[in-house]
């Protein structure tokens, strides 16, 4: 096809070449080209027809469509930089931009109280994206402050933001991308579904699309047959038929980036946005598109985008979230139990403070599905978890686990049907107190080998290097919790430690009576070798036990014994440890985006006071 492609385009420039002229022209030779010529006269391409001694070749009806059928295809024939996809982990936010409609930038307008910016944070954090850009400008320091302890965060400035469009801004990220990246502006709010679609689209270079809605300022977009960017404008008159609009949430490939820096670099225009810059690529190079059906995914450029954003948009936009995680979550635990989709039934949110739990319903049984919570693969070892949850489901402590994934920490245990979680208030029940006791001294007078041991030190010193890697900013009077820590040490070394099995997670919620009344202790996540007061002291203090509720529970774990002197002095030390450990993990989960609102500094000013309280009691300075 492309030598008759050469010959077509060769006598369309002139019918009366001699053959030899095209074979000089076309770099055939002479033979070919009257072969050539006899076949294409059979086909119908062209007539050959003799005049004054020369032959005449003239393109016929047939032979101008097929050439310009071949120059189509030519023109749709686009180059692929990158075959597929690389595993991407960064993000380029892009926030510099000022709205006259607003006081503030667009990114901190808030929806149910989490700002825009917050939110696509959040999404991206979500994705396992670990490189997050914001390109600031109009009110830098706001975006400074809002993420100064987010260590996945980084920020560049487009001073000249007032002057300049968006593809300066993209230009001034230039010192840190060095690889593919998601490129979202800040003012749009979209489903996480959006993101996901982007990075499951295997296109090294992907722009989301969505209806065309009417905002006013939206950019239009032009479709090629194969789906791809054929062109972009904000003027509807200057395409031949609107397929879609962009959606301000792109992937850009490593290479296409490398290519818009080029040609910013010789642009005169400051004002130049970047999606022209895709355009103008698009027309050498494969940029691809997807969409999900009936998606949200808007931008806010005026007060009444955002009332209706707030209004109207964002409650159908929970909802559709809502609808496919569950959605998501089904598949999964279909894939994993390996049942007939017929055989599952429903699935429901059941709460979770680490991580989410869902309940599952099957037409066999009933089970709980663990969905992992953000930053845990750093503070769990769910290799540990696995061993020790399945001591304890053989000592009969711990509920069935059907299904463990170490690698993902993706875990289904068996639902007991009609259980009650406990609360604060109902441990506290003299009946409760006795099962709880029971249940740990069977497990700190067993002999089972559990994995690991928990060792507070080593926990905090964890925490307080994700706090550092995130540049998080202590707690006041933290300093003070943690001379604490450092006397502690030595205190213990004069004391001992009782190492034996421990679950180190005494939390009410841990604990679920069924029907029948019997106790389970759940979630062995932090389980390992350590002092059995440990276990005492955080139920203690997780569940707030008066002192009269603590010696009748002390009573029942020893069976009228009495604990020694030694082991009442460490429940004390350890409830004041562990408020000073969690409040840790707290400012190291929410330096990955998590809010839980004053629990941290709450647990962090009662272990302060809870010291003082110690000390005066048993007459050491340990501030």
């Amino acid at each position: 096809m492309d030598k008759i492609y050469q010959l077509l385009k060769c006598l369309k420039k002139s019918d009366t070449s001699t053959q030899r002229d095209i074979a000089k022209e076309t770099g055939f030779s002479l033979g070919m080209v009257n072969t050539l010529l006899k076949n294409m006269e059979e086909q119908g391409l062209i007539t050959i027809h003799a005049k004054k001694g020369r032959f005449e070749y003239e393109l016929t009806e047939s032979g101008n469509e097929c050439l310009e059928n071949i120059l189509r295809e030519r023109q749709m024939d686009k180059l692929q930089l990158t075959v597929k996809s690389q595993d991407l982990h960064t993000a380029v936010i892009l926030a510099a931009g000022q709205n006259k409609d607003f006081n503030i930038p667009v990114g901190f307008l808030t929806i149910e109280g989490v700002s825009l910016i917050q939110r696509i944070v959040d999404i991206l954090l979500d994705h396992s994206i670990t490189k997050i850009i914001i390109v600031t400008g109009y009110q830098k320091a706001m975006y400074e402050e809002a993420f100064k302890n987010q260590r996945e965060v980084q920020f560049v400035e487009n001073s000249r933001y007032k002057w300049t469009g968006t593809m300066a801004s993209l230009a001034c990220a230039a010192p840190l991308i060095d690889s593919d990246f998601l490129l979202i502006e800040s003012d749009y709010v979209f489903e996480k579904a959006v993101v996901t679609a982007l990075l499951e689209n295997e296109a090294p270079n992907c722009l989301f699309v969505n209806a065309p809605r009417g905002s006013g300022d939206e950019a239009f977009v032009e479709l090629d047959e194969h789906n791809d960017l054929y062109r972009i404008s904000k003027d509807i008159h200057e395409l031949n038929h609107i397929d879609a609009e962009l959606c301000g949430v792109n992937k850009i490939s490593y290479s296409i980036y490398k290519k818009m820096l080029n040609i910013f670099d010789e642009n005169k225009n400051p004002y130049l946005n970047y999606e022209y810059v895709i355009e103008n690529l698009g027309r050498l190079y494969k940029i691809t598109t997807c969409g999900i059906d009936d998606c949200i995914c808007m931008d806010i450029d005026n007060q009444k985008q955002y009332n209706d954003m707030v209004n109207i948009y964002f409650p159908k936009l929970k909802k559709k979230e809502n609808e496919r995680n569950l959605l998501q979550l089904k598949k999964l635990f279909i894939e994993v139990m390996g049942i007939d989709e017929k055989d599952f039934i429903s699935i429901e949110a059941a709460g979770g403070m680490t991580n989410t739990n869902y309940k599952v319903k099957t037409t066999n049984n009933r089970y709980i599905l663990r969905m992992p919570g953000r930053c845990t693969e750093t503070m769990i070892s769910r290799s540990n978890e696995k061993v020790n949850g399945k001591f304890g489901y053989l000592l009969g402590l711990n509920v069935d686990t059907v299904y463990f994934n170490e690698a993902s920490g993706v875990k289904v245990s068996i639902y007991i049907p009609n259980a009650k979680t406990m609360t604060g208030p109902t441990v506290r029940l003299e009946k409760n107190m006795k099962l709880t006791a029971a249940l740990l001294r069977k497990l700190h007078t067993s002999e089972c080998e559990l994995k690991g041991r928990f060792n507070v030190f080593d926990e905090l010193k964890k925490y307080e290097d994700l706090m550092a890697a995130s540049h998080v900013t202590p707690y006041e009077n933290y300093d003070q919790a943690r001379a604490f820590m450092d006397k502690l040490a030595v205190v213990m070394d004069r004391l001992g430690w009782n190492l034996k099995p421990c679950h180190c997670d005494l939390v009410a919620e841990n604990l679920i009576k069924d029907e029948h009344g019997r106790m389970y202790l759940i979630d062995w996540e932090y389980a390992g070798f350590n002092d059995p007061m440990w276990d005492l002291a955080g139920h203690f203090v997780e569940c707030e036990f008066t002192p009269s509720e603590e010696e009748l529970f002390e009573y029942y774990y020893t069976e009228g014994k009495g604990l020694s002197a030694v082991e009442k002095e460490k429940i004390q030390l350890f409830k004041i440890t562990q408020d000073i450990l969690w409040s840790a993990w707290t400012m190291a989960k929410e330096a990955n985006g998590e809010d839980f609102g004053t629990y941290g500094i709450d647990r962090l000013n009662r272990g302060l006071q809870a010291i003082e309280v110690f000390c005066k009691q048993y007459e050491r300075d340990l501030l």
